[in-house]
């Protein structure tokens, strides 16, 4: 299980499931976890899904299609994607705008967030600014390989602003379903960018059978 704790100096360190740890700047008191009404914690950890299923209450899922991409594919669209975005959000297109530390996000309906981000580590941090609803708020993200053909993003939040339950309630239907699906759908476009290969494959194709099917869980 991933991990999080502050310093008396309001430094959180994110200890994530394979290890890795980064360590950034709060405005948070280390003594909010048991002080404040407010303080929320979750963790979500997914599989990035490769497979398209069909859904029903009369039907087990059916495969449909499989996606292809690999872990600097998956990077890339987490940097496009790295935090609850709309249609609405103006963006004509949710690739090729990938964001760098220093970067603000506008997240429809709560407000700013501004960005960390560290390449060789493959994390992400989404820090709210004064202005978001949910402002004081952090939320790590990392993705990783646990094996040749599995990718996992896990997401560690925390933090004192508003509606803390929720926040919690919250954090598996928009991080683990909605954030994951659309990481995993921006993932294929770059994996077909940089190989020139197909990044949905149907039933039909020879190389449907060599892609794994991993689920986020969800099916």
């Amino acid at each position: 299980m991933a991990k999080a704790s502050i310093s008396p100096e309001k430094i959180a360190t994110v200890v994530f499931d394979d290890g890795v740890t980064f360590s950034f700047p709060t405005g948070i008191d280390p003594k909010a976890p048991s002080t404040t009404e407010n303080w929320h914690y979750y963790e979500v950890n997914r599989k990035m899904p490769t497979v398209i299923a069909s859904n029903s209450q009369w039907a087990p899922a059916r495969v449909m299609a499989k996606y292809r991409f690999e872990l600097q594919d998956v990077w890339m669209a987490l940097r496009d994607y790295p935090a609850l975005e709309y249609t609405n959000s103006g963006k004509a297109d949710d690739m090729g705008d990938p964001v760098k530390t220093g970067d603000v996000t506008q997240v429809d309906l709560f407000g700013p967030v501004v960005h960390i981000v560290d390449d060789a580590k493959m994390v992400l941090i989404n820090k709210t600014l004064p202005s978001h609803t949910l402002h004081e708020g952090f939320v790590a993200r990392h993705i990783y390989a646990v094996s040749p053909h599995v990718i996992q993003l896990n997401s560690v939040g925390f933090g004192v602003g508003a509606y803390a339950r929720i926040n919690e309630f919250g954090s598996q239907p928009v991080w683990g379903n909605v954030s994951t699906n659309t990481i995993r759908t921006i993932a294929s476009r770059y994996y077909k960018q940089r190989t020139g290969q197909d990044s949905l494959v149907l039933p039909k194709n020879p190389a449907f059978g060599s892609i794994p099917e991993i689920y986020d869980g969800q099916r």
